[in-house]
């Protein structure tokens, strides 16, 4: 019984803090990544943290504090990943086009990278990368939930790093 009264004190002391703090955690991730989707899925990320470690938030001498720090750490790993999807996806390009010896401008993107270009993981890779849509936006488009295209993204980021063999 006393298992149950202290997930039920966690559990309204999160509801709480989601109520008192998302306005102002959504504008600080906001300001970091310039995108609604991507602030709105950071501050969602967070509070998933926090639900998962419950004891670490309610114990904390500062539960609102701890809630800005892991959000930090949301958005760092948001922007990392990010970056890591451009950087790959720029590598397998200038890879590309030196094995063609062609510019991009010379001939449309989808003819030029055909090999891949049909895949659905480069697809993936495509819309985070370069169209800058977060994991929530990408995943409601194809229907299916966020931790399926967060696995559907790794598994592209590991076929690009195969062909380009970094």
């Amino acid at each position: 019984m006393r298992k149950k009264q202290m997930e039920s004190r966690y559990s309204k002391e999160i509801h709480r803090l989601y109520l008192q703090m998302y306005p102002r955690l959504f504008e600080y991730a906001r300001s970091s990544l310039m995108n609604d989707a991507l602030a709105e899925e950071a501050v969602h990320d967070t509070f998933i943290i926090a639900c998962q470690k419950p004891q670490a938030l309610c114990n904390s001498i500062n539960p609102e504090g701890w809630l800005v720090i892991t959000l930090r750490h949301v958005i760092a790993n948001t922007l990392r990943s990010q970056e890591g999807a451009r950087r790959i996806l720029g590598e397998y390009l200038a890879l590309s086009s030196e094995d063609l010896s062609v510019t991009h401008d010379q001939m449309d993107f989808e003819l030029l990278y055909h090999d891949i270009a049909e895949m659905e993981e480069f697809k993936l890779l495509k819309e985070m990368a370069m169209e800058g849509q977060s994991y929530l936006e990408i995943s409601e488009n194809r229907g299916i939930s966020v931790a399926a295209c967060r696995k559907r993204m790794q598994r592209a980021k590991e076929i690009l790093r195969k062909k380009l063999k970094i």
